[in-house]
């Protein structure tokens, strides 16, 4: 566009047209005002004009600029924010893992006291019931023994019991 403009009047008339297409688009009105009154002032005023148009180009930039910088900001604070929640969540399922282990521990701890007791409880009943099994087996011993002993007496006063029969009558019989 600026090749065929061969004055320096065109091209600020030309980029005054620009600037304010650019600017009677923008919502922001009282801008838009502000040029359009700047505009019929002349040549020497398009230029003071195009360069106030320029300025305020720049401060919008700088605003833009700043809001760029505040995405930024607001960018940089989320991912903080989710390193947070990373930490955090790091931390709780640390904090349950130690907690299970501690109760692992603490289990043991009791499971081991608990058989310690039983052994020192059960170890007098144990040694009872040692104490009864051998005099168990010292009484079956004796008394295979006085089987033993006794056995062919026992089983001849049976068999003369059966086989020696005496018909008697009963003292309770009535003739």
């Amino acid at each position: 566009y600026l090749y065929g403009c061969s004055s320096l009047c065109q091209i600020l008339s030309l980029l005054t047209e620009w600037t304010t297409a650019f600017f009677s688009n923008l919502k922001h009105s009282s801008l838009s005002a502000w040029f359009t009154k700047r505009r019929n002032v002349g040549s020497f005023g398009n230029i003071l004009s195009v360069m106030d148009i320029l300025g305020t180009a720049g401060n919008m930039a700088s605003q833009s600029q700043g809001i760029h910088h505040l995405l930024q900001a607001e960018k940089k604070a989320k991912e903080k924010l989710d390193e947070a929640k990373k930490r955090k969540g790091k931390r709780l399922k640390q904090a349950k893992d130690e907690a299970m282990a501690e109760i692992e521990r603490y289990r043991l701890k009791r499971e081991n006291e608990y058989k310690k007791k039983q052994t020192e409880t059960m170890g007098s009943h144990g040694n009872l019931s040692v104490q009864i099994e051998e005099q168990t087996k010292i009484k079956h011993q004796a008394l295979k023994r006085d089987f033993q002993q006794n056995k062919d007496v026992v089983l001849k006063k049976l068999l003369d019991l059966v086989c020696d029969i005496k018909p008697e009558i009963h003292a309770n019989y009535r003739a």
